[in-house]
């Protein structure tokens, strides 16, 4: 894995956790950034208000040519489904 990866996603978390008004949470271990677990909060006045619904985001030796991996942890066994409609 590339020192220039790892620096590059660590700057990125930096940045990112600067806004706390996207209702998006990271939690991830200072030794392996490249595994992180996300907690998004459904915004106000949408279907999803008051949810929490979980990510782990995997990232590739290659980022960012090649994109994370998300896999949705908030499934409900698969029958959770994200589209209120």
């Amino acid at each position: 894995m590339s020192n220039a990866v790892i620096l590059r996603l660590t700057r990125e978390i930096s940045e990112f956790q600067k806004n706390p008004e996207h209702q998006i949470y990271l939690h991830f271990d200072d030794s392996d950034v490249m595994n992180i677990k996300a907690m998004i909060t459904g915004p106000p006045g949408t279907p999803y208000c008051l949810g929490l619904f979980e990510f782990s985001l995997q990232f590739p030796r290659d980022y960012p040519t090649n994109p994370p991996r998300v896999l949705a942890l908030t499934t409900n066994y698969g029958r959770t489904r994200f589209n209120p409609n």
